[in-house]
């Protein structure tokens, strides 16, 4: 989990492959998918994240609330979402 200007790229043979190690890690923040809409939001739901941005990165709304996944999580902030802390929820955002 890095906090600045850094982005890392890897490349896989299958989406498989890519959405293992895309999960492989210990946290789970935000995460990023850059492909068609249609299979973008496929892989989405597979992915353990708080926030899953679809051809878009880091941006959400002050009322959309976060908190992470795995060892991300240290409790929802905003939003009246901040209450139910025992749910898991997911946050899938498409720019098309």
């Amino acid at each position: 989990e890095i906090f600045g200007p850094i982005a890392s790229f890897y490349v896989t043979e299958t989406e498989e492959e890519t959405i293992k190690l895309a999960n492989s890690t210990k946290f789970g923040l935000s995460a990023s998918v850059f492909r068609k809409v249609k299979y973008a939001q496929e892989v989405a739901l597979k992915l353990e994240s708080d926030i899953v941005f679809i051809n878009s990165y880091a941006f959400t709304d002050l009322e959309v609330s976060f908190g992470g996944f795995k060892n991300s999580r240290l409790g929802r902030e905003l939003s009246e979402l901040r209450i139910d802390e025992f749910v898991k929820r997911k946050l899938i955002r498409t720019t098309f």
